[in-house]
């Protein structure tokens, strides 16, 4: 049932595509996509993700949700209003220091555009140069 839904798809996708696909090209763009929506429907609503490293799936770093906290200080700790390096916009020779971290991914993240990027594009660097130019 599944491959002939692929054939439909492909079918479709040579009548309206200004270029269309080979059917080897356009079975491995579909797994690509197909693979990049997995955890959304993988996820079940009584388990709980683990907390993946920043490194760990660049996949749940762009797909799963995300929310901003501030950086809780350690038992312990003299400071009471903690600051983490921001992930997107720090780097040699440039330390940002920020308040706030995802929830998930742990990692320190300044609310805006910071936050936005690390969870919606694939290249960082590239994507936070281009916002904080504007």
């Amino acid at each position: 049932m599944f491959s002939l839904g692929v054939l439909n798809d492909f079918l479709l996708q040579k009548v309206n595509a200004a270029v269309p696909l080979s059917h080897r090209v356009f079975k491995r763009e579909l797994a690509k996509q197909l693979a990049w929506l997995a955890p959304m429907f993988v996820h079940r609503a009584s388990e709980r993700l683990p907390i993946p490293d920043v490194g760990d799936s660049q996949l749940f770093r762009l797909t799963a949700r995300h929310f901003l906290q501030t950086v809780k200080p350690k038992p312990g700790a003299k400071k009471q209003n903690p600051q983490r390096d921001c992930f997107v916009c720090s780097g040699p020779g440039n330390r940002k220091q920020t308040r706030y971290e995802c929830s998930s991914c742990q990692v320190g993240l300044h609310i805006e555009p910071c936050f936005r990027i690390f969870h919606t594009q694939k290249d960082l660097k590239r994507a936070a140069k281009r916002a904080l130019d504007e």
